[in-house]
């Protein structure tokens, strides 16, 4: 596994000394004001500036933001290879394949039922698996519906996806949101944001952490493909966790899906 880290910083408003002394450290990443520097994976000198100037900011008691005004934007994201995916048992189904859009902006995405409503004229026949800004839920077509049923995967189940609106360019073919009967113990490395009612999975470096499970807990519920999170992870919902299985089922069948592994600790 390997990391994208990347910082930024907005001159104004930020310490000048400080603005100054992290200048000095990669002149070439200051442009208008603006000191930008990534650091793609396997890049190790660049990665390690990123670390030393994230600590810097976090020495003086900055604010870590997405680079307000007298803040410094760090983010860290995982950059897995194919044997990172193949060495994990769990993933967090983090989404993937299309991205939906809501064009009237509408808070409410599910309707009184719960379904996910999805906007008539992007839910074409070349959609296969995605996911409705403002929601956490997954959406599947029914030619995958269909794969997925057939592997016969421990704790799969269905919910109805509604079209909103019409539009010739629709499928004929429902939609229908990836759902399961079974439900995940507690992740163990969570920080709950009380002012929001969720948790996120807390794991530095910062970015997209990997949730954690206890050996024995998970053990305890046999053998399975797919099951809910128990806690809200970055909105009111709970998200998927599906198994290795499932996984290499979508690769095989070119589902695309964005995922991030599991790590299954000793009791």
């Amino acid at each position: 596994m390997k990391y994208y880290q990347s910082i930024y910083i907005n001159e104004q408003k930020f310490p000048a000394d400080l603005f100054s002394e992290i200048v000095r450290l990669s002149p070439q990443s200051l442009r208008q004001g603006v000191f930008k520097l990534d650091a793609k994976p396997g890049d190790e000198e660049r990665g390690a500036l990123c670390i030393n100037i994230a600590a810097l900011c976090e020495k003086r008691g900055l604010k870590r933001t997405a680079g307000d005004r007298g803040t410094y934007g760090y983010t860290v994201n995982r950059h897995y290879d194919a044997d990172d995916l193949l060495a994990a048992t769990l993933f967090l189904l983090r989404g993937g394949g299309t991205i939906f859009e809501d064009p009237d902006y509408s808070p409410k995405k599910r309707d009184d039922e719960g379904r996910i409503l999805l906007p008539a004229e992007q839910a074409t026949d070349k959609i296969k698996f995605g996911t409705l800004i403002g929601d956490s839920g997954v959406i599947v077509s029914d030619p995958i519906r269909r794969i997925l049923e057939n592997a016969c995967f421990i704790g799969l189940q269905f919910g109805e996806a509604v079209l909103k609106g019409t539009s010739s360019k629709a499928a004929k073919h429902p939609f229908w949101e990836l759902k399961s009967s079974l439900t995940m113990p507690k992740i163990t490395n969570t920080i709950y944001f009380e002012h929001r009612g969720v948790y996120n999975v807390n794991e530095p470096p910062y970015g997209l952490g990997e949730p954690h499970y206890r050996e024995g807990e998970v053990k305890q519920m046999g053998d399975f493909d797919i099951a809910y999170t128990s806690e809200f992870l970055g909105r009111k919902q709970h998200l998927l966790i599906v198994s290795q299985r499932f996984y290499q089922c979508c690769i095989q069948n070119d589902i695309p899906l964005e995922v991030t592994p599991v790590r299954i600790d000793p009791d």
